[in-house]
């Protein structure tokens, strides 16, 4: 009969440095009958198959947010270049607003209004879930201050800069938003290291890449000033309006680039111990600021960003119906000769009604559904496979090879592809991709002094050590 007491000799007692205290080799250790030294071993073929395995798994997966980022970038930079390509040449080809305006306008503001309209539902759902931590009122403030000027200077960049510049110069817009967070952080990183002689180094190097970076929107501006195409007092005026515009966006887009940069404003999110990120009631910040994004973006569009904008049922509806007629091959010819072909030939019977509505509709349009529907979904698709394989590659860590470097390697890429697109004169670039042909190269070349500064001054996106960066703030 079995018994319940256990002998001394039956237990091999070791001690922490594994040393045998009682009993022999051979006895077994109860209490260690489920580590896993004491399991068999597995196969060295095994063994060496899962980490080969997982190893490869890795190397695919880095290949894959590589392309994905690079591939995202390029192509939402292209169709949103075409967009507003297209809305600024309507508006250079026609005295008033056409459909075509309009309905690229309003892919605009679904651009903008979307991300918006699912973050704040995001924020309701967390909010009512639970996280109602208020946040402190200067960083509240703050927040709504940050996001009320980036809506504005968002808008300002699609319906006010990019239609009016060609994709060279709309690049170098990009380039330059970073100018005043430079500046910002110049000077913050001059007032903490004061004391540090040996830092000298990275303060020319901030001055280099500010410096860099100040010249990139001098050379733009210069663009800008210098077209000598029609050059009247209007144009003149245009020209002004043009560069408060481009001024006034590059300004307020950085604004969510100074919390970056700036120890004033991180004063409000950090620990004063270990200076970790700790956003105290950010989601009643992001509901709020959220909202009052969308009710900014209804108000402004149609009074500063689109005046005089037909309504988006009558816009659709004018839209497709124009692009059906684009479709049949009318609008491809010239509006007069398709007046005179069809009144003087006596076997098409059409209205005179059904004539004036094809001559408006070739006055008015020429554009094909597809092109611009196809521009929107790639910007679309794009831009949230980006936003997401992004954000998943640094939460991973493995943001140098499936973040940076993408993001980094994407502009100069594109900017290749640009020219080379408008040197060999491809059809569909040569239209909607023009080069300013004056300036081109004063451009690229302000292109790659921006582009060096800028990856100065965003090198931190290439470093790990930074703990808070685009983590859960909650685990």
């Amino acid at each position: 009969m079995a018994t319940s007491d256990i002998e001394m000799s039956d237990i091999n007692v070791e001690t922490r440095n594994g040393d045998q205290l009682h009993g022999s080799e051979h006895s077994p250790e109860l209490w260690n009958i489920f580590r896993k030294d004491r399991l068999p071993e597995e196969s060295k073929w095994c063994v060496g198959f899962t980490d080969s395995f997982f190893r490869g798994f890795k190397f695919l997966f880095y290949f894959f947010l590589f392309l994905v980022l690079i591939g995202g970038v390029i192509a939402s930079r292209g169709g949103l270049q075409i967009l507003a390509s297209l809305l600024g040449d309507q508006e250079r080809r026609f005295p008033n607003r056409t459909v075509t305006q309009d309905f690229i306008s309003y892919l605009f503001f679904f651009i903008i209004a979307v991300p918006d309209f699912f973050k704040f539902i995001q924020s309701v759902a967390q909010f009512v879930f639970g996280k109602r931590e208020s946040p402190k009122c200067a960083r509240f403030l703050m927040v709504l201050l940050r996001e009320a000027f980036h809506l504005f200077g968002l808008g300002c960049l699609l319906f006010k800069v990019m239609p009016y510049l060609d994709p060279l110069q709309t690049c170098l817009v990009t380039l330059s938003i970073p100018v005043l967070p430079s500046i910002i952080n110049l000077v913050s990183y001059c007032h903490r290291k004061a004391c540090e002689r040996p830092k000298g180094i990275k303060k020319i190097a901030n001055l280099v890449g500010c410096i860099f970076l100040i010249a990139t929107f001098g050379i733009l501006i210069f663009s800008i000033i210098s077209e000598k195409k029609d050059w009247t007092m209007e144009k003149e005026h245009k020209n002004v309006e043009l560069l408060a515009w481009v001024a006034t966006s590059v300004i307020l887009l950085s604004t969510r680039w100074i919390e970056t940069y700036s120890f004033v404003c991180r004063k409000f999110i950090e620990y004063k111990k270990d200076r970790r990120i700790s956003d105290k009631g950010y989601v009643t910040s992001h509901m709020c600021s959220s909202f009052l994004r969308i009710i900014l973006l209804i108000v402004l569009f149609p009074t500063l960003y689109c005046p005089e904008i037909r309504g988006i049922n009558e816009t659709y509806n004018a839209f497709i119906s124009t692009s059906s007629t684009t479709a049949s091959g009318l609008l491809s010819l010239n509006c007069i000769n398709i007046s005179k072909l069809i009144s003087n030939d006596t076997h098409i019977n059409v209205s005179s009604t059904d004539l004036q509505n094809i001559t408006v509709l070739c006055k008015d349009e020429g554009i094909s559904y597809r092109l611009v529907i196809n521009a929107y979904v790639v910007h679309i698709i794009a831009a949230f496979l980006t936003t997401h394989f992004g954000v998943l590659a640094c939460r991973l860590r493995m943001q140098v090879v499936g973040f940076a470097l993408p993001l980094t390697l994407a502009s100069p890429l594109y900017l290749v592809l640009l020219i080379m697109f408008d040197e060999i004169e491809v059809d569909f670039a040569r239209n909607l991709l023009n080069l300013n042909a004056e300036n081109k190269w004063k451009l690229v070349f302000g292109f790659m002094i921006g582009w060096v500064g800028q990856i100065w001054v965003c090198r931190h996106a290439w470093f790990k050590n930074r703990q808070d960066r685009l983590e859960f703030v909650q685990k």
